[in-house]
């Protein structure tokens, strides 16, 4: 409330328009501005604005690199203090004055992961003849933010909606900007010659054991000396190390460890020098910070960085066009905002700087995810050198999670987050189900969709048989909440994919009569039968409660997947699968049934 009567009541902004005129609003991190930058040129160059004057609206902490290397094309500079833009009153009413003292043709925010109270707050405020934003996402806002925000712009630019690389993110908005297309392939940095106020070593590592904030740090100070060690006794490098002034706490606790000359420049030199230091080393080691995104853009020749995995396709990896040596190496620590379980990979040198990863994706359903991840895990069970990273719907991630959380090299994210190269093996990309001869036969065509698939990823396919489709029940068997017996399971839960078209009412009245001589428990709510959702079951409680019941009376559909595993196929008296056309049969007592008034004939004739 403050805030807002800062901006719009004791602030009134100049309304004189300076003709031919830009104010670019960019209030990110030193790595967003790596990825950034290049484009001010092509503005400033363009047939459209090349006559116009450049205000750059920039977050401090990249001040000095942004006077050093572009200011031969804008002409006036505005700094924020973000931390207290955001806490101090006093500051933000006497940075808001100043942003406003004079209007502009053109205010131009390329930020694609906006912000309310900074960025939308101030282009709101400041007098503009056109105001153009990116279209954006929710990354930084929320919903209702992004409604208001929205509405402060005279033009929003239409972002594709898939992950990509921020270098082309940016692109994607300035060539609609711009109105042509632009050929530049990468960012870069041109240094000129400058000596330095510090002697560098001939050949040396940069290790940067920095990160843009805390969460970031996945390898501390001890680690990065035992790796420091190691480059040093076999390649030769010497070590420089370097980070800012939060990190001489970090730099002290590498020197314990370390136990050889190294040279400490942490804390002591300028964003500009740092620049050099990395311009002429040979290779660099460093948390995901600004300090790799500065190395791709001067062109160090290798690049090892320890990734935090919340922006994968964003801001990590780096497309091989852009930097062909530009290496992740995930380690087991890092446990980030998503929610990743610890990486696979311990952090190794030398003939294992390349590890492999595959990077798979399905934005459909739980069914389509449950079947991947037991393609999945017989996969990582055989190939323990490679980690697999799948994306799905956030909200079937701990679902998913649950049935490989004992394998290390199996990773689940949200689906926003999936790089633009991950493979996408949902059974009907492209077609594929739709136009395979045998669509209807769930074993044989998952085999052949698998075969294609692993090809794809260069790994034999593991599924080769029936029996390879049924889930491991020994991992629901390790839940520790206790749950109780029931003579039937019926899983009756409306299909999301309309595998079962028949009349879900007939379901809902044979289970009522069958609750009248058995104990049912159903997942969908009928009258005052027990059910799974009576007792938040996740999907992993629904199959760990499959394995207390006698009968199993299933819809195929999302909960049954989990419940068609090894120990059910077993000991079940019967698994009864609901389903209009596909023929899904794992074991000896399963059996397939076309409508409810089939299945209720067959169990009428029969002896329960």
């Amino acid at each position: 409330m403050i805030t807002k009567m800062t901006e719009n009541i004791f602030i009134v902004p100049n309304n004189r328009i300076n003709n031919n005129s830009i104010l670019i609003v960019r209030l990110d991190s030193i790595g967003d501005y790596i990825l950034f930058r290049n484009f001010i040129k092509l503005i400033k160059t363009s047939s459209k604005y090349k006559d116009y004057s450049i205000t750059l609206l920039g977050n401090i902490v990249w001040k000095d690199l942004s006077v050093e290397l572009d200011k031969n094309y804008i002409d006036k500079y505005i700094w924020i203090d973000r931390d207290e833009f955001n806490k101090n009153i006093d500051y933000r009413y006497n940075k808001i004055k100043e942003i406003t003292s004079c209007g502009y043709e053109v205010i131009i925010h390329p930020t694609y992961s906006r912000e309310f109270f900074i960025g939308d707050s101030i282009v709101n405020v400041v007098t503009a003849k056109e105001k153009i934003g990116s279209e954006g996402d929710l990354s930084n806002i929320e919903p209702w933010q992004k409604k208001i925000g929205d509405s402060y712009y005279t033009k929003l630019i239409t972002a594709k909606k898939e992950i990509m690389f921020e270098f082309y993110r940016n692109k994607e908005f300035f060539e609609n900007i711009i109105e042509t297309k632009l050929e530049i392939k990468k960012p870069h940095i041109n240094l000129i010659p400058k000596e330095l106020p510090f002697l560098l070593p001939k050949r040396y590592a940069v290790l940067f054991i920095g990160a843009d904030s805390g969460f970031r740090k996945w390898w501390n100070a001890e680690n990065f000396a035992k790796v420091g060690r190691y480059i040093k006794s076999k390649y030769g490098y010497e070590i420089v190390l370097c980070g800012e002034k939060e990190d001489i706490g970090d730099a002290k606790e590498f020197d314990n460890s370390f136990g050889m000359d190294f040279v400490n420049l942490v804390g002591k030199i300028s964003l500009i020098d740092l620049l050099y230091v990395i311009h002429r080393g040979n290779m660099m080691i460093a948390n995901e910070s600004s300090a790799p995104h500065i190395a791709v853009a001067i062109g160090m020749a290798d690049i090892f960085v320890i990734p935090n995995a919340n922006h994968f396709g964003r801001f990590v990896p780096y497309p091989k066009e852009i930097c062909e040596n530009y290496r992740e190496i995930y380690h087991p620590d890092a446990e980030g905002g998503s929610g990743l379980k610890p990486y696979s990979f311990v952090f190794k040198f030398g003939e294992n700087f390349n590890k492999t990863n595959v990077f798979t994706h399905i934005g459909y359903n739980f069914g389509d995810n449950a079947i991947h991840m037991q393609y999945l895990r017989m996969l990582a069970c055989k190939h323990k050198e490679v980690t697999f990273f799948h994306f799905a719907k956030k909200n079937y991630i701990n679902d998913l999670k649950f049935y490989i959380s004992d394998l290390s090299n199996v990773i689940i994210l949200d689906l926003f987050y999936r790089p633009m190269f991950s493979l996408d093996a949902w059974k009907n990309a492209g077609q594929f189900w739709f136009n395979h001869n045998k669509k209807l036969d769930f074993v044989e065509f998952y085999i052949d969709f698998f075969d294609k698939l692993s090809a794809k990823i260069f790994l034999e396919n593991p599924i080769k048989h029936k029996k390879d489709f049924i889930f491991d029940g020994k991992l629901f068997l390790d839940k520790s909440r206790k749950f109780p017996d029931y003579d039937w399971f019926v899983v009756n839960s409306l299909p999301l994919s309309e595998q079962f078209k028949s009349n879900i009412v007939e379901l809902d009245e044979f289970c009522i009569k069958l609750s009248n001589k058995f104990s049912v428990i159903t997942t969908r709510k009928i009258a005052d039968i027990p059910c799974t959702t009576d007792y938040g079951m996740s999907m992993s409680d629904i199959a760990a409660q499959s394995l207390n019941c006698k009968f199993h009376l299933m819809i195929s559909t999302g909960p049954s997947w989990y419940v068609l595993n090894n120990i059910n196929c077993k000991r079940s008296k019967g698994i009864f699968l609901l389903l209009d056309n596909e023929e899904v049969i794992f074991s000896d007592n399963m059996k397939v049934f076309r409508s409810v008034k089939e299945f209720e004939e067959f169990f009428i004739n029969s002896k329960f």
